[in-house]
């Protein structure tokens, strides 16, 4: 059977002049840090950011989540 994916959350990371937020869907966390770091390779703060223990959500089917102002 197939490893369920997870999302995998990083809050009150990458603090510039405000604080974001790194999202992964991924199957574990060693595999959610390693693409984390893949796509931010440039900044030093997403692999201080991803070091720490992320929130775990795992899902049970796909979802949509958008925000802006």
């Amino acid at each position: 059977m197939a490893k369920k994916l997870k999302v995998f959350v990083w809050d009150k990371v990458l603090c510039d002049a405000t604080c974001g937020i790194i999202v992964v869907v991924a199957k574990d966390v060693e595999e959610a840090r390693k693409l984390a770091i893949k796509e931010g390779n440039e900044y030093r703060s997403v692999i201080d950011a991803v070091s720490h223990e992320p929130e775990v959500v795992e899902i049970e089917k796909a979802f949509v989540v958008w925000g802006g102002g």
